[in-house]
């Protein structure tokens, strides 16, 4: 028998170029704190009047159009933005996520692929794209690009957390203990570690296949280290 418990966890998209990591606990310090968008918007519309070109206000006006969900006034400054500056990764990002708000998925994969098409560096761009595949199902291409991000922090340990839950949604077992076994080695968030240590305990007892897996995987990380330890991730 296949162990395929549900597992709770919440998941935070940032509005900003931070990437907030799926987790399977929120903690106590992400608690949302109360803004006046209103008022916010109203202050950068003041300082538009004065500098109505200023690419980075039309797009600060465009995430706090998106807060409020006044969907076509966020496109109507970010689409300006993007007029103005077409080479400005951070514009197609912003407008990824109201299209991704809008449900325009399709549209807004389109969009995101010229995010990356100009910084190829940014973490939070495949993650992002990540979870517009995985929304679609497609959890190949969402691993894949959990994998870019990878290649450029080796040590991003919500990675190896969100990896391990889309290998556990294609069956792959092995690469989901795997992948519990690295988060668990960098992470420091206890409660999702409880919770890793769980899933894991449930996997091993569920019949010997499974913990004949688990032991296979320990004994690959005994022999060869961890992924960040990796000759490979020093090539330049």
């Amino acid at each position: 028998m296949r162990p395929y418990l549900p597992i709770v966890m919440s998941f935070f998209l940032s509005l900003s170029s931070c990437v907030k990591a799926q987790q399977y606990a929120e903690n106590e310090s992400d608690k949302p704190i109360r803004v006046n968008y209103y008022h916010e918007i109203n202050l950068v519309s003041d300082n538009l009047k004065s500098d109505p070109s200023n690419v980075d206000l039309l797009n600060e006006r465009a995430i706090l159009y998106l807060r409020v969900k006044e969907y076509e006034k966020s496109l109507q400054d970010i689409d300006k933005a993007i007029g103005i500056n077409s080479g400005k990764s951070d514009l197609y990002y912003t407008k990824a996520l109201i299209l991704m708000q809008r449900e325009r998925y399709d549209k807004s994969m389109e969009v995101i692929n010229k995010a990356i098409e100009i910084d190829s560096k940014r973490e939070d761009y495949y993650f992002f794209r990540a979870r517009l595949y995985s929304m679609q199902e497609d959890y190949r291409e969402a691993i894949h690009d959990i994998d870019a991000i990878l290649s450029l922090n080796p040590r991003c340990e919500y990675c190896f957390l969100q990896k391990a839950i889309w290998c556990k949604k294609l069956n792959m077992f092995y690469e989901e203990i795997r992948n519990y076994l690295y988060y668990l080695k960098l992470s420091k968030d206890e409660k999702n570690k409880v919770l890793v240590e769980r899933r894991l305990k449930t996997i091993r007892k569920s019949d010997k296949y499974f913990n004949d897996l688990y032991k296979a995987a320990k004994k690959d990380i005994r022999k060869n280290g961890y992924p960040w330890e990796y000759e490979i991730w020093n090539q330049n």
